[in-house]
């Protein structure tokens, strides 16, 4: 047993990178979210809504709430309330920007 664990010891471990993680693999993914057309794909998320962006999920609300990043709004919507980021409240701006 010692011999094998001496053996294990001084054998070198050949580094491994899986496929996905190499940076070829890495630079393609990075590429695709770059050159994405975003604008095209708002458009596509906000047509059948009407031109409008899809409202938060009120488990994402609550947590934006929880940690302090949003604060709600007194201006009701649909759902009763809006939020808006923090800067917007510093900027003195209780409008969230269009």
């Amino acid at each position: 047993m010692l011999a094998k664990l001496k053996r294990a010891y001084t054998t070198p471990i050949e580094p491994f990178i899986p496929p996905e993680m190499t940076f070829q693999a890495v630079f393609e993914r990075v590429m695709e979210v770059l050159e994405h057309d975003w604008e095209a794909e708002a458009a596509r998320v906000k047509m059948p809504r009407g031109g409008n962006v899809p409202p938060f999920p009120p488990q994402m609300m609550a947590t934006c709430i929880k940690f302090g990043i949003c604060k709600p709004f007194s201006n009701e919507m649909e759902d009763g309330y809006y939020f808006a980021h923090e800067r917007n409240r510093e900027r003195g701006s209780d409008q969230i920007p269009d």
